[in-house]
This record gives C-alpha cells, sequence and structure tokens, in this order.
C-alpha cells in the first residue's frame, strides 16, 4: 500500500524471465539505493558516481529528467528511448523501469588448481580456509593435517561489488552502509561453507578450526571496523593484527550451536594496502626456501607486491586501476560467459575468444590487454598509445554484439591499459631495484655471489610467483607488446610460476601445521614474515613519477 510521499517503483527484471517487482521508496531517493535495499542487482563498478556508464535502466515513458552524466554516457537515441543512469536518478513520482539485472554469479572464478570436490570421510576431522577477494571469494575443505588434501572447493562472488569494484568505492560506501556491507559478507561467505559442506557431504561437527585471509579493506568490512582511515593518507587501519575468535564471533547469525564455538583465526596483514592475503600467500609458497632472489605479485586493482632474498622482505602496492577486472573501459565486463578473454591477429584478421564460447558480450581483463597488445603488433597503435587517425574518434571496432551494435577499444581504454601496465612495471622494477641495493649493501653477502643470489643465476631472472586469478589466464608471449614487465624480471615468463589462490592456500597450511606443531608454531612463522617486512612506499619516491610517466609508452 503506498503511503503519502512515496512513489511506486514497477520494476521488470528482463533476465529473470520478465518478472515484475514493485517497489515503493520516499520522493528523492536514489533508484540505485532502491534496487540496491532490494538485492536487486545491478552493474556499477564506479559506485554510484557516474562515472562508468554500467548501470543503465530504461524507464517506460517520458518525463525523466536527463543528467550530465546521463548525456556521457548514452546516446541521443537511447535518451529519447528512456534509458538512463540508475546512480543519477531521483524518484520524483510513479514510474515503470525495466532492467536487465546483472549475472554476478555467472563470473568465472578461481579457486584452487589442486583440488577437486569429493566426499569426506566421516572418521576425520576438517578445516575450512576463507580468501576474502574485492571482487571473488573462495573457501575450500582440508583435511587436517595434510595441506595437499584439499576435498573442496566452493568460489563465488563478493556481492559489496554493487557498492563499487574496487576498494576505495567500498571504504567510500562503507561510511553510510558499513553495516550493509557487513551484512552482505557475512551472508556470502555462510552460503559458500554451507554449500561446500553439503557437497562434500562433511558434518558440521567433523570441522575443528577456520582460517581467514583478505586484503586489509574486506577485512575491516567483515568485522565492522571503521575504514575510513584507510582512504586518507597516512591510510592507518583500525587493525591488521592476527585475530583468534570463534564463528559466533565473525557469523553471529549463522543458528547452529555446534558450528557457534570453532576457532577461527583472522591472518594478520602488513599494511592498508599489502594484506593478510599476500602473507598468506608467501606462508603457502615460502620463497625463501628457493635461496635465490623471488618477487611475489598480486594482479588486481591493487597491485601487491613482494621481494625477497634470504631474510630479508620488502613489500609494495601500485595502484594498478581497474582493468584488470574488466573495469574502466568502454565495453568492459567482468569474467561472465561471452566475455572476451584473448585475441590476436592471423592474417590480417583479429581473432577472438570468449568466456564459454559464447556470443561476445563485452571485453574482461586479459581481453583488454591481448587486444591492445595485439593492435601495437600491427601498427594500430602507436609506442605512445595513440590509435591511428581513422579510429581515434570512435575506437577500434572489435566486433558486433549479439543484439547487433559495436564494441570497440576507445582511446581512453588504452590510456588505461597504459596506467596499469605503468604501474605494474614500476612497481616491480622498483622494489627488485631496492631489494639489490639493500642485499648488497649488507656485509653478510659476498658480492662475488650477489648477483647468483639475487637472480637464481648470472644468466638467469628471479624466481617470479603470479597468484591470483587473473594471473592465472596471462599469456605472456600475447602481452608482450604492452612492455607490463620489466625485461630484467620477466621476458618468455620462463622464471614464473602461476600459482592461482595462494591466499586460500596459505589460509589450508595454517589450519594444518597448527593442527600438527601446535598454535604457536603455526603462528611464530606468520610473525617471522611480519617482522622481516619492511614496506616501500612508491608514492614517497621522487623517482617514481618519472619512471611511471616513461613506463607509459610501448
Amino acid at each position: 500500500m503506498k503511503r503519502n510521499n512515496e512513489v511506486e517503483i514497477k520494476v521488470h527484471i528482463k533476465k529473470t524471465g520478465q518478472k515484475v517487482v514493485v517497489l515503493h521508496a520516499p520522493k528523492n531517493k536514489k533508484l540505485i539505493d532502491l534496487l540496491r535495499e532490494n538485492d536487486i542487482k545491478i552493474d556499477s563498478p564506479c559506485s554510484g558516481s557516474g562515472t562508468c556508464g554500467k548501470c543503465r535502466v530504461r524507464f517506460e515513458g517520458s518525463g525523466v529528467r536527463i543528467t550530465n552524466a546521463d548525456m556521457r554516457h548514452i546516446s541521443k537515441e537511447d535518451l529519447s528511448r528512456g534509458y538512463r543512469l540508475a546512480c543519477m536518478c531521483m524518484l520524483t513520482s510513479d514510474a515503470e523501469i525495466y532492467i536487465d539485472e546483472f549475472c554476478e554469479d555467472e563470473m568465472e572464478v578461481l579457486g584452487n588448481s589442486l583440488s577437486i570436490n569429493q566426499k569426506a570421510d566421516k572418521n576425520k576431522k576438517y578445516g575450512i580456509g576463507i580468501d576474502i577477494g574485492t571482487t571473488t571469494l573462495a573457501v575450500c575443505l582440508v583435511e587436517l593435517p595434510h595441506e595437499d588434501r584439499i576435498i573442496g572447493v566452493k568460489t563465488g562472488v563478493n556481492h559489496q561489488r554493487s557498492y563499487g569494484t574496487d576498494v576505495i568505492s567500498r571504504i567510500k560506501a562503507s561510511k553510510e552502509k558499513g553495516a550493509r556491507l557487513k551484512e552482505i559478507i557475512q551472508t556470502d561467505l555462510v552460503n559458500l561453507i554451507l554449500e561446500l559442506l553439503e557437497e562434500t557431504q562433511c558434518s558440521i561437527s567433523q570441522i575443528s578450526s577456520m582460517a581467514i585471509a583478505g586484503n586489509t579493506t574486506m577485512l575491516h568490512l567483515l568485522r565492522g571496523y571503521d575504514c575510513e582511515s584507510l582512504g586518507v593518507y597516512p591510510y592507518t587501519p583500525f587493525s591488521i593484527g592476527l585475530e583468534s575468535l570463534k564463528v559466533g564471533d565473525v557469523f553471529p547469525f549463522l543458528k547452529k550451536d555446534n558450528i557457534n564455538n570453532i576457532p577461527v583465526t583472522i591472518l594478520p596483514g602488513f599494511t592498508a594496502f599489502v594484506g593478510a592475503d599476500i602473507l598468506s600467500g608467501l606462508y603457502a609458497e615460502r620463497p625463501w626456501k628457493k635461496k635465490k632472489g623471488f618477487l611475489f605479485l598480486d594482479l588486481g586493482t591493487n597491485g601487491e607486491m613482494a621481494a625477497g632474498c634470504g631474510d630479508k622482505l620488502y613489500v609494495t602496492s601500485t595502484a594498478a586501476g581497474p582493468v584488470f577486472e574488466g573495469n574502466g573501459i568502454s565495453f568492459g565486463v567482468p569474467g561472465i560467459p561471452g566475455a572476451i578473454s584473448e585475441a590476436y591477429f592471423r592474417d590480417g584478421k583479429l581473432k577472438l575468444s570468449t568466456i564459454g564460447n559464447k556470443p561476445p558480450v563485452g571485453i574482461c581483463g586479459t581481453g583488454v590487454l591481448e587486444i591492445v597488445s595485439a593492435l601495437i603488433r600491427e601498427g594500430i597503435i602507436d609506442n605512445t598509445g595513440l590509435l591511428k587517425k581513422v579510429y581515434f574518434e570512435k575506437g577500434y571496432p572489435i566486433c558486433k554484439a549479439e543484439d547487433g551494435s559495436d564494441i570497440v577499444i576507445t582511446q581512453n581504454d588504452i590510456r588505461q591499459v597504459q596506467m596499469a601496465k605503468a604501474a605494474v612495471n614500476v612497481g616491480l622494477d622498483m622494489i627488485f631495484e631496492k631489494l639489490k641495493q639493500k642485499t648488497s649493501e649488507d656485509s653478510t653477502y659476498k658480492a662475488a655471489d650477489l648477483s647468483e643470489r639475487i637472480s637464481g643465476a648470472a644468466d638467469s631472472k628471479p624466481y617470479v610467483i603470479i597468484s591470483g586469478g587473473f594471473g592465472a589466464n596471462l599469456s605472456f608471449d600475447r602481452i608482450k607488446e604492452l612492455k607490463m614487465f620489466p625485461e630484467e624480471i620477466i621476458d618468455s615468463g620462463d622464471n614464473v610460476y602461476i600459482a592461482g589462490n595462494t591466499s586460500l592456500k596459505g589460509c589450508a597450511k595454517y589450519l594444518c601445521v597448527e593442527e600438527l606443531y601446535g598454535t604457536k608454531i603455526a603462528r611464530d612463522t606468520l610473525s617471522i614474515i611480519l617482522k622481516n617486512a619492511e614496506e616501500i612506499e612508491l608514492s614517497q619516491d621522487d623517482a617514481f613519477s618519472d619512471k611511471y610517466y616513461e613506463a607509459m609508452n610501448f
């Protein structure tokens, strides 16, 4: 029943069988907020700031005000047909809208490449590892105390992404919607845990412990901590220390008495932007055992990296931007079926592959890198990043979408790739140079074998670990024209280990070490890694800007 000073919004949702939902809201409420509050999913990478143009809806009838953001992102023809951005719509009267609900749950997410779902043994006990990513979530069931016996993995989408696809957007949203963001992540994780237990036929009574890792912002949101200081210099976390909790503390609405008292360890992080997920990855991989220089890289919106040799460890992060997640570009989409993920020229024609071999709907992170690299190789983009004049205004046509519209790469898309690849390039270069410099100053290292210790051998490169879902799909050969990686570090990729979800692996390893050797020993290793680490603040280095602008070129 509609009350005074309310508007009635009839929402036709296309992708759920033409379902119609009738909603009521106070006048002057933003449409995007109304949709979020009613769990109607809509793509909004910019968290409703009007900069991405993804949250298009169609109003039936006329009279809906057109904003400047609408005019920037929607053609005149579509504006006349009633298309608007949901994040800009202030609801002043009853309306009927049509929406393509964003199918987040179709996104391709990476679990643990070592695992296959098996059935749990009723006579054994298990632990649950949890990785909380900005875009994706993963939980695993590991037989204790055997870290190589991962019985099952369940992956899903972090539905907080409706409030923005990057940590900065989430931090901003948390000021007013912190409780809602906490509720979303708790619900997502509980659902994944229960689905994992059901699929593996594991009883809750067999679970003896859980471990959680994630980037610093995601763990703050899970715990309901104030995130405001994470978004302003000097970026001080509310807490990055190890936490010993019970399941009931983390998931208070999980109404199962036999699970509420299971111990939960939230792994510690390094800094505001180098979180527990990186520590967990290092804990899992233990690259220092190679007795040579190593680099650990997690490619994402916030490119986190570590460099080490012996007991020296340096960590840093670099703002790569949203390109690796398929955001920030004109036809960017996450890794959903139909996303263009591979591209190369053959006989003068651009060949494409999509996720699931579905009709193209847009371009995901690996796709945009491969497309830009292919266009450079063909001379369509020059070494400064400029498209040929004929394509400069409207972009280079990649293919037709299923509805007959053009999917293109624009000049701005290329700039986004340049900024992302430059950030990664300079970050890797500077942290590796810092490692070499500090190691050479240490009298415990002999000058004669310095090169061998850092690079592994005089004629080789450091051991490089690339973590995360994006790295798993990289083709070094098809993106070499981007010059994203310094040649001293990565060339053909022969020295690179694609490690998958190392954060999840680290949680599983921690649980197994704790079971086998006790809590003290499990945590001592974490403490040693943290103690040996030194943060490199790239933004405070005068050389960063000069190197960054130079690295923008292809």
